[in-house]
């Protein structure tokens, strides 16, 4: 009877050290889940923003139209771009807001190969400004680059 009490006494401990032994590993493949993701988030979010342009330091105006600056823009580029071409384009809040930096835009183009040849056309001429795109007053370079995510 001793015996079979020693023996359950051990079997309940190897119990116990299997039953930790499982959280354990339970909580590191939930680490594991969690830095998949983390991982998966960016590239998820960089697919989404392949067709995206972003244009930062642009001034704002009142009656800014948006896409007719998209347009002329690409005009500049050597690219003729149509209404049906651009999905969305809106000013966004930046990451981090500098006081009297304007916000920057994001245009959301039907196709990756128009913001590649805005983006090469825009390389070809070596940069814009708003003069190049009829916005009066002084003359201010502005920069049209893709649309990356932050990490």
């Amino acid at each position: 009877m001793e015996r079979m009490k020693e023996s359950q006494a051990g079997l309940q401990n190897d119990l116990e050290d299997t039953k930790q032994l499982i959280c354990k590993l339970k909580s590191e493949i939930k680490n594991n889940v969690k830095l998949i993701e983390e991982i998966k988030s960016p590239k998820q979010q960089q697919w989404g923003r392949l067709n995206n342009l972003e244009i930062v330091g642009l001034p704002e105006k009142s009656n800014e139209s948006l896409p007719d600056i998209i347009r002329k823009i690409a005009l500049h580029a050597g690219v003729a771009l149509t209404s049906e071409q651009i999905e969305f384009i809106h000013r966004v809040q930046p990451r981090q807001h500098i006081s009297g930096r304007p916000k920057p835009i994001v245009v959301k183009l039907s196709n990756r190969d128009l913001k590649d040849h805005i983006l090469s056309g825009l390389r070809r001429k070596r940069g814009i400004q708003t003069s190049d795109i009829g916005i009066s007053g002084s003359s201010q370079k502005f920069f049209v680059n893709e649309h990356l995510t932050p990490i």
